[in-house]
């Protein structure tokens, strides 16, 4: 399906249910139909397009609600002249299912669904919801949906009862306006960061009623996620080339992928810069975590009120350690902060929603006594008390003041750094909950980047972040797609770090995989992805042949998962273009003469 021409909007209206409505005007910012708590799973939304005569649907658009999540949506189209409901259509046809991510209760994920198909009707079956501490009544929520159409005849069906795949370029206007929660997941952590803070500062700026900005920041933002989705689609697009071993294809795709991720990170850098000047005109080079920080307090102080029983006060006062460098942010302000002085003065001041959260349970007593006193002394006894609370969102907004925090605390020198490297351990390996897991690695990135700005020399952190690594490459292997890219994303950043031997993680990687874990096929493909992923970063300075071993040893090449053996495929090209041809050599005598010769001629002809 071709996307070349401009797509026009398909009016439609719901025949099932009738609350849903709501959904014939679209309106992405809305709360859009929500299905009734404790409702009956299938769930049925049928739309019928307002002009009676089938067109060519090219495209659907599916909103979903940003906690509310249906698991898995079935397609079907109708063609009828007057049938009052879908059951009744002349022609039915089933077109397959799409499945949604689990929600991380913010952000709204974007189904674009190719179609290429005649029909009047359309009825999506949703199968169930992402069940979770934010959807406790196994609700399904679907935000917006839109149906679109070239006006031009289809040039071919969609394969019939199949998971649906993606479309190859993505319908939309010049800019999006949110971000879909799977190409969230998948930045690394410094863009990801990035547009974090961006969007906490426009959610900010409206909080304060500076909507001017706030409208600008969104437009903006717009314009880059349109650039994101881009650089993804484009990075999908050259994995699956070169599985299909159309390696012409796959490197033309790879020049495309890193001009379109080259272009978001220069647009996201002008964003950031644009409104640091909002902030504080002598930051206007770099919106930072602790520039946003500081717009925070301002804010807080010019909108305090004079009203003491709605603002926040300390019921007692904790010493701050000047040994370690600290001033007064570093302190904990209140043991209740519900009571008394500004919101600003709240020890989670920053993070965002953090009034809003209960005040944190006692430390229980089997907590290892040495990293209480580490996250107490660091970062003051409230912000301790959140991060040991069995409550995870407690959990989360302690570790994302902790980051806010980091900057002026390596700043002065005096803090050991190795410290809050524990504190990541702590919640990267021993916590179960994925946000707080994510938020550790967050954290662990802004502790390296603080320490290497703030170093003379580069310092080797690789032995105090063994466990973490070991830990990142189990997970690279786990059940939750999430899980593991941003496990093999947070490895690929700790790799480009300055405190971090790049050859150690290569060994890691390297390093044999049980035999029940080689057989099931998923650590294998996982580590052999990471590691083409890092000879292509570091080049030369990876050890290819204990990378070969490796694939050797896992029987990669002739493994019954054909992913796998794709895998072992595309990780040869990469190695044979940066070393040459002692790569093939190195792979006679263990792999069939056919074998090579095919990775041979495909190697020639990316060439």
């Amino acid at each position: 399906m071709t996307t070349d021409n401009a797509l026009v909007t398909l009016p439609f209206s719901v025949l099932e249910p009738g609350q849903a409505t709501i959904l014939e005007q679209y309106d992405e910012d809305g709360d859009g139909w929500q299905s009734e708590e404790g409702g009956i799973y299938p769930q049925l939304l049928t739309l019928k397009l307002r002009n009676d005569k089938s067109a060519v649907i090219d495209v659907i658009e599916i909103l979903c609600h940003e906690s509310k999540v249906p698991n898995k949506v079935g397609i079907d189209l109708g063609i009828s002249s007057n049938a009052i409901s879908f059951s009744a259509c002349e022609t039915i046809s089933h077109l397959g299912y799409i499945v949604f991510n689990e929600s991380d209760g913010k952000s709204r994920e974007l189904k674009t669904i190719p179609i290429g198909r005649k029909a009047n009707y359309v009825r999506l079956t949703l199968h169930g919801s992402h069940e979770g501490p934010q959807n406790p009544h196994k609700q399904v929520g679907i935000a917006a949906i839109r149906v679109l159409s070239q006006g031009q005849e289809t040039k071919g069906d969609v394969p019939i009862g199949v998971d649906i795949d993606m479309p190859n370029k993505r319908v939309q206007s010049a800019a999006s306006n949110s971000l879909p929660l799977r190409i969230k997941n998948e930045l690394d952590p410094k863009i990801s960061a990035s547009v974090e803070r961006l969007e906490r500062l426009k959610k900010e700026s409206a909080a304060v009623e500076d909507f001017d900005t706030a409208a600008r920041i969104k437009q903006e933002l717009s314009k880059v996620y349109a650039l994101l989705i881009a650089f993804k689609e484009s990075e999908n697009l050259m994995k699956q080339a070169a599985r299909d071993e159309d390696y012409v294809e796959a490197s033309r795709l790879k020049a495309e992928r890193d001009e379109r991720k080259n272009a978001a990170r220069a647009a996201l850098t002008e964003v950031e810069q644009q409104f640091a000047v909002n902030v504080n005109a002598e930051n206007a080079a770099n919106l930072s975590i602790s520039t946003i920080k500081s717009f925070t307090s301002e804010r807080s102080l010019r909108d305090q009120k004079n009203d003491e029983d709605n603002s926040f006060h300390s019921d007692e006062e904790e010493s701050t350690d000047s040994s370690a460098g600290r001033d007064n942010s570093s302190t904990d302000n209140s043991s209740s902060p519900r009571s008394g002085r500004s919101a600003d003065d709240h020890p989670l001041a920053g993070v965002y929603g953090a009034e809003e959260l209960p005040s944190p349970e006692d430390i229980e007593r089997d907590i290892s006594t040495d990293l209480v006193h580490k996250v107490e002394s660091l970062f003051g006894s409230y912000r301790a008390k959140c991060f040991f609370s069995k409550n995870w969102a407690l959990r989360e907004a302690a570790l994302a003041k902790m980051t806010l925090m980091v900057p002026e605390i390596c700043s002065s020198g005096s803090a050991d750094v190795s410290e809050i490297f524990s504190i990541c351990e702590s919640s990267i390996i021993e916590d179960k909950n994925v946000q707080v897991n994510l938020s550790g690695l967050i954290l662990l990135d802004e502790a390296l980047l603080q320490l290497e700005t703030t170093s003379k020399a580069p310092i080797s952190m690789t032995p105090q972040l063994s466990r973490i690594l070991v830990d990142l490459f189990a997970k690279m292997a786990d059940n939750s797609k999430k899980v593991a890219d941003s496990a093999e994303i947070s490895l690929l950043a700790l790799a480009h770090s300055s405190s971090v031997d790049v050859s150690y993680v290569s060994l890691l990687a390297t390093k044999r995989v049980r035999s029940k874990e080689a057989k099931g096929g998923r650590t294998v493909r996982a580590r052999l992805q990471f590691l083409e992923d890092l000879s292509a970063e570091f080049g030369v300075d990876v050890a290819w042949k204990k990378i070969i071993d490796f694939a050797k040893s896992a029987k990669a090449f002739d493994h019954r998962d054909g992913s796998v053996r794709d895998a072992a495929k595309s990780l040869v090209m990469t190695l044979a273009t940066i070393h040459g041809n002692e790569v093939f050599k190195s792979l006679e005598g263990d792999l069939a003469e056919r074998q090579l010769r095919e990775l041979q001629l495909g190697f020639q002809l990316v060439q």
